[in-house]
């Protein structure tokens, strides 16, 4: 079989890897090299990087055109987190159409930020969901599901690191089946997750504590956890809640705690968030305390 893979960010990897000893892969459609850092380095996407060690050929497309796509020749295109979404030419060009590799239980969270999305809202568990790409956004028939738990301390990103694999196997159990039953999607039930922005990474303290702290964990590492402190930004890197604190005299937002003997404690709607790890602009990563040395806020 010939397969056309379209992936982009660290989840798309593991696919690729387990493709390429299976299968004869065309070619890797990834996105764009973007600029980066102070130096506006242009930085390879993973899947290209992974492509290039593998000598595989590698496409970089503005869009992604039908002509594009029936010059490869392939019986199936495979996406994987790709980040674009594909006309219907293109789904009707390869033999056996395309097929999606998504990081959610469909039909909830369909879009580009299932898994961050699904820590943020405190959800127990997700999966991977193999569909058959349709027009639209994540709305195609489904063929293999499979759900994990997901743990209560883990962030959106060591969430995807578990289930890049389990998409890889999960897709490779569909492509070697002889014969696939379909399942439609119930749109009644659908939930979205878009993009994330910078702005959704800012931490509401008039929420609960363990709602604070999902909403860091779903936005890390990117687009990153942030609150305003002295007209800084300061990122947060790691944070606990704490759930049992008595703030019935602080407001959500007010500090608690915040020195560097007794570290930062920020209240909450109920309970507080204890930061643990943060970043100043300009600054390295550092303890709440060391920051606080040379930096006295109270």
């Amino acid at each position: 079989m010939r397969i056309v893979f379209c992936g982009t960010p660290d989840f798309a990897v593991p696919i690729l890897l387990g493709l390429h000893e299976e299968y004869d892969i065309a070619a890797v459609l990834t996105q764009p090299d973007k600029p980066v850092g102070r130096g506006h380095k242009l930085a390879f996407s993973p899947a290209k990087q992974a492509a290039l060690e593998l000598g595989l050929p590698v496409l970089q497309p503005e869009r992604v055109t039908s002509i594009g796509i029936a010059k490869l020749n392939a019986d199936v295109m495979i996406t994987a987190a790709y980040g674009q979404i594909l006309s219907q030419k293109v789904l009707d060009t390869p033999k056996y159409g395309v097929l999606n590799v998504h990081a959610s239980l469909l039909p909830k969270y369909r879009g580009a930020a299932p898994a961050q999305w699904a820590v943020i809202n405190g959800e127990k568990q997700t999966g991977v969901t193999i569909m058959q790409t349709a027009r639209g956004v994540d709305c195609g028939d489904i063929l293999l599901q499979k759900a994990i738990d997901i743990m209560p301390e883990e962030t959106a990103g060591e969430l995807l690191t578990r289930l890049a694999p389990l998409g890889r196997d999960l897709l490779l159990e569909t492509l070697q089946q002889k014969t696939l039953h379909p399942q439609k999607q119930n749109n009644e039930a659908a939930t979205h997750a878009p993009m994330l922005e910078k702005s959704d990474g800012e931490l509401d303290f008039t929420q609960d504590a363990l709602a604070v702290y999902n909403r860091f964990r779903g936005v890390t590492p990117n687009p990153g956890a942030w609150f305003i402190a002295g007209e800084k930004a300061i990122k947060v890197l790691e944070c606990t809640p704490e759930n049992a604190i008595d703030i019935k005299t602080f407001s959500p937002g007010e500090y608690i705690n915040c020195n560097p003997k007794t570290g930062w404690l920020i209240a909450c709607r109920t309970g507080a968030l204890r930061l643990q790890k943060i970043q100043a602009p300009g600054k390295k990563p550092m303890s709440p305390n060391d920051y606080l040395r040379g930096n006295p806020i109270l």
